[in-house]
């Protein structure tokens, strides 16, 4: 993910922490609680589109939550 963020990024204003300072997230979660799991979660489970990276005490702070408990985190 930090080469794709590299090749496309403009500017160089940012620039990723260490593997243990960052973590790639699940937008939507690995784990749904149940009644939340989407019929094709196999299938969009781990595309990118569906990864961000965040910092490690943000993503052990917001864990396997649902999207609605997660996106003002994000």
């Amino acid at each position: 993910m930090k080469r794709l963020e590299l090749a496309k990024r403009g500017t160089e204003e940012l620039d990723n922490a260490s593997p243990e300072r960052v973590h790639v997230e699940h937008i939507y979660p690995q784990k749904p609680k149940e009644d939340e799991k989407l019929a094709n979660h196999a299938q969009i489970i781990n595309r990118v589109g569906n990864l961000t990276l965040l910092s490690a005490r943000l993503n052990q702070k917001i864990k396997n939550g649902s999207f609605d408990e997660k996106k003002s985190d994000f």
